[in-house]
């Protein structure tokens, strides 16, 4: 079905606008919503308010929409960078809905479900892999990372909750 539009008094003219299917942030404030190409709320759109823990952090490096993400302290501030197996330090410990810039400032939810996923098999445990990627298999790879960081709910989304990680 195509995307429904709506009538609005903009600048004392009518105008047809179109409600907004995912959050770009504080930008979207006072927007129309609109369900997405799944029939549901897109989770930029609820962030805190569903019940999902988040925090607000400074990028010290490019970070896709949907990456793994690991909280650390940066020098007394409160930082994210990707999630990555390959480095000690870096463990999951998050994830970012939308892309974050690096020396920008933005969401990150501790625990809740990532949409936007591809070739997800249900019910399976997703492990932590390189660069803020989730992988179907933990590493074998001496001195990497094994952790779970949830279970896929649907070939598109994961159940955020990262187990502790263990050093191979």
């Amino acid at each position: 079905m195509a995307l429904q539009k709506f009538l609005a008094l903009v600048s004392g003219r009518i105008q047809q606008l179109s409600p907004v299917q995912s959050s770009a942030g504080s930008a979207s404030a006072g927007d129309i919503v609109a369900l997405n190409s799944a029939g549901q709320i897109d989770p930029t759109m609820l962030g805190a308010a569903s019940g999902e823990a988040s925090i607000s952090a400074t990028a010290s490096e490019a970070i896709s929409a949907g990456a793994i993400v690991n909280v650390y302290n940066n020098a007394g501030t409160v930082s994210v960078r990707n999630a990555d197996n390959t480095a000690a330090g870096k463990e999951a410990t998050g994830f970012a809905l939308a892309a974050i810039a690096s020396g920008a400032t933005g969401t990150v939810t501790l625990q809740g479900v990532v949409t936007g996923l591809s070739g997800l098999t249900p019910g399976a445990y997703q492990f932590l892999g390189t660069v803020g990627a989730l992988v179907s298999a933990p590493p074998s790879t001496s001195g990497s990372i094994t952790q779970i960081v949830g279970t896929a709910l649907s070939a598109t989304s994961v159940m955020f909750r990262p187990s502790d990680p263990i050093t191979n």
